[in-house]
């Protein structure tokens, strides 16, 4: 499955008086993570999520770790009754070969002490080498697909990689062989991104299956960052103070992940008026807002821009400001 980035989100905390069922052990959604078998060199990165699922705040004293190849810290560090968060760490794969496993101890200390343990593991090989640290996609507009691709080396000849699946139905992966010596054998592994992706960050992992036995699975992550179809900047326009009779305007640019035209502009009357620079299709457009108050007072006003784009192809502007006399 995708998984949404954290980006701010409410930390681990223990409680006072609080039931196993409410314990901050029992928080977590995954306290194991495996990476498999990756290559040495990249820095790895992986969020533990967690619910307060107890009555009380939690409060996260501090986080330490049993190797200095992994850090580790919480996203914040309370986190009221029912708000999810995440402990966010990182695995620096150069400083370890073959099996390593990490203990990361999360102390918390408010309502009462508690220290969970998460843990996370991967094997490091310097016989396996990704030409990207991540396989990612890119911005993509929302609604739209698109394809990644990377190389993979294996410098075990013998092994063949013999297929590659997806944590999440949105990502469909392929790979093939491109080449193979006496040395190594090297892999095109693509991904073609499959519509349907809400706004957002989003990671996931494709695993490449191997006839390896040391090797069984090869994990490469996968990003991706779906934007709006539509973007209005700025996303309020503030006309400020205009004195009755000296009309002011600003501009608004509305950009579309593709060629687009503006049908026309809803909440655009009276003493606002907005209108297009050009009626052909393009990619960004420019739209001329004026304010020409007649009498003094504030005003404040969402404009709707209204597009042919099939998917999501309205977005909407606020417009503020005051008449003065």
């Amino acid at each position: 499955m995708f998984r949404r980035t954290m980006s701010a989100l409410v930390c681990l905390v223990a409680v006072t008086g609080l039931t196993q069922a409410q314990s901050p052990s029992t928080f977590f959604e995954q306290p194991n993570h495996d990476f498999g078998t990756v290559p040495r060199g990249p820095t790895l990165t992986h969020y533990y999520r967690f619910t307060n699922k107890s009555n009380q705040p939690v409060h996260i004293a501090g986080v330490r770790v049993s190797c200095g190849c992994v850090a580790a810290s919480p996203v914040s560090q309370t986190v009221a009754p029912g708000e999810s968060s995440a402990i966010y760490a990182t695995m620096d794969t150069r400083r370890f070969s073959a099996a390593k496993q990490v203990t990361i101890f999360v102390t918390f200390d408010r309502p009462q002490w508690e220290e969970v343990r998460l843990n996370v593991t991967a094997y490091g090989r310097d016989d396996l080498a990704l030409e990207n640290e991540v396989l990612t996609f890119g911005s993509v507009a929302r609604g739209a697909t698109g394809t990644a691709k990377m190389t993979v080396t294996l410098r075990q000849p013998q092994w063949v990689v013999q297929s590659a699946s997806s944590d999440s139905a949105f990502v469909a992966p392929r790979v093939k062989e491109l080449r193979r010596s006496e040395g190594e054998v090297v892999y095109e592994l693509a991904a073609d991104l499959k519509p349907g992706l809400p706004v957002g960050k989003w990671v996931t992992d494709i695993n490449m299956t191997t006839n390896s036995s040391v090797a069984p699975q090869i994990r490469v992550p996968v990003t991706v960052e779906v934007t709006p179809t539509l973007s209005v900047s700025p996303g309020e326009v503030n006309l400020g103070k205009t004195p009755i009779g000296q009309p002011s305007e600003t501009k608004v640019l509305v950009r579309g992940g593709q060629p687009f035209k503006i049908k026309e502009i809803q909440g655009a009357e009276g003493v606002i008026s907005a209108t297009a620079l050009v009626n052909d299709a393009r990619p960004v457009h420019i739209i001329t807002v004026k304010f020409d108050p007649k009498q003094a007072g504030d005003i404040s006003r969402k404009l709707k821009i209204v597009t042919d784009l099939p998917n999501e192809g309205t977005a909407e502007v606020a417009v503020i400001g005051s008449a003065v006399k």
